[in-house]
């Protein structure tokens, strides 16, 4: 006849004039609960047995040949009565199912309970479908007295079920076991484009996943990689991510979701990375090391890229052209700082040619009351410039040049090194107009900007 489930037997060997039976030469010990006598103690643990027997003829389990039952009790003596005190519950085993961790080798059978007169009757219900360890301070103890075998130690867990070749499932890190750590490793590395990031928190080897008879271990020539990220889309167009094997990229089965637990199949000697691309860009984290790939955009993987200023002043300048001149005062707004790598609009249009460089985007507007007292006009990039603290001088650049839906626009960002933390943007200098005019600042505005690393 075959079982439903496969069960490993460690069979025990009898010694010389023994035999598989264990007697006791000892009077059978009573027990109480609440205080009270338990009816039949014996059949009570027979039927825990039965219960537990049910639960490993459906399940992959090993066993020393036939689990035992015991009741349970903190109290190493008996009672005045001359009798043990126990608690709700059967402990039974050894048994080690293929999610079992070493050391939990015992099923929790709960136990019901009816008033029988001056006793209780206890009754075994479902047996709790996974193992357990032996409570601190808790005692195993049987009517009979036979003790908990000592086979129990040598006893292993059997494999599990080989996962499906080349794997790619979504799984819960409570349901994994790590290669040779005591937890998944925190990875914490992002990777960002226009449609969103991708955030790999934690990323790490492991020898099975899952749960009860759904758990399973890496396919033959294959080993297998737990990692969960956060996927931030920034709008309504999804962000293009997966997981590249040797070149071959695999899709999540529910990419747009925001937090995803992910177990990935993979050869031996694979190179492995999760991926991400956005207009015309690759971006690469491996794993499970979380390693960012050499064209990796360094700034969007910075938590800190905002500085909030709110810095007013005026801006004082002279005119001169056509034989005329003209001194005018204006006031001057900056109200924040922020590193970015796509600028120029909402498609972004341009950016670095080096993903280790961003733009700088600090706009500093000014009033033109003659021309309108409540729309802002930019300064146009011949007139700003960054100073960093090495004394480094960074020139404006104008990203609207070039975007027809543009035109009438200035977009003045600065190029700087993705790890950029401080330095002051003035407005200075002279601005030659087209037609000849000539604008000098004589009283320029300076703010600085502070942005914290990482």
């Amino acid at each position: 006849m075959l079982l439903p489930a496969a069960i490993v037997v460690i069979l025990v060997v009898a010694g010389v004039g023994g035999g598989l039976w264990w007697r006791s030469a000892h009077k059978p010990i009573a027990f109480s609960l609440n205080g009270k006598l338990v009816n039949h103690p014996q059949a009570v643990i027979a039927a825990g047995e039965s219960a537990v027997a049910t639960l490993i003829a459906h399940r992959t389990a090993a066993t020393d040949g036939s689990p035992r039952c015991y009741f349970t009790t903190e109290e190493a003596h008996a009672t005045a009565s001359g009798a043990r005190p126990i608690s709700m519950a059967l402990l039974c085993g050894p048994v080690l199912f293929t999610d079992s961790l070493a050391g939990r080798n015992l099923i929790r059978v709960p136990l019901r309970m009816t008033p029988a007169g001056d006793r209780v009757q206890l009754v075994p219900a479902k047996a709790a479908d996974s193992t357990e360890a032996l409570p601190k301070a808790t005692v195993l103890v049987r009517p009979d007295q036979r003790p908990f075998p000592a086979s129990a130690a040598a006893l292993v867990a059997p494999k599990a079920p080989a996962a499906k070749k080349d794997a790619f499932i979504r799984a819960s890190e409570g349901d994994v076991v790590p290669v040779g750590l005591s937890g998944i490793p925190f990875v914490d590395k992002t990777m960002g484009g226009l449609e969103g990031s991708v955030r790999l928190m934690r990323a790490g080897q492991i020898s099975r996943y899952g749960s009860g008879e759904q758990t399973r271990s890496a396919p033959t020539g294959e080993r297998m990689i737990f990692f969960d990220l956060h996927v931030n889309a920034a709008g309504s167009t999804p962000v293009d991510w997966g997981v590249r094997v040797d070149g071959t990229v695999r899709k999540s089965s529910s990419p747009a979701l925001s937090y995803q637990t992910l177990v990935v199949a993979v050869p031996q000697t694979a190179t492995v990375d999760v991926v991400l691309r956005s207009h015309g860009t690759t971006q690469t984290l491996s794993l499970p090391e979380g390693k960012p790939g050499a064209n990796n955009i360094a700034v969007l993987s910075r938590q800190n890229t905002y500085e909030s200023l709110h810095k007013t002043g005026q801006v004082s300048v002279h005119y001169s052209g056509y034989g005329q001149t003209e001194d005018d005062t204006y006031p001057v707004s900056a109200r924040s700082a922020y590193l970015e790598y796509w600028g120029g609009g909402p498609a972004g249009a341009k950016h670095p040619a080096d993903p280790g460089y961003a733009y700088l985007d600090l706009p500093i507007s000014y009033l033109d009351k003659k021309q309108s007292a409540t729309t802002p006009f930019a300064f146009p990039p011949e007139l700003l410039r960054l100073t960093t603290k090495d004394g480094h001088v960074y020139r404006a650049t104008d990203l609207a040049v070039g975007i027809p839906a543009m035109s009438n626009k200035v977009y003045s960002v600065f190029e700087v090194p993705a790890d950029f933390t401080s330095g002051t943007v003035t407005v200075s200098g002279t601005y030659h107009y087209s037609d000849g005019g000539v604008a000098t600042v004589t009283k320029p505005f300076s703010v600085a900007v502070a942005i914290p690393a990482g």
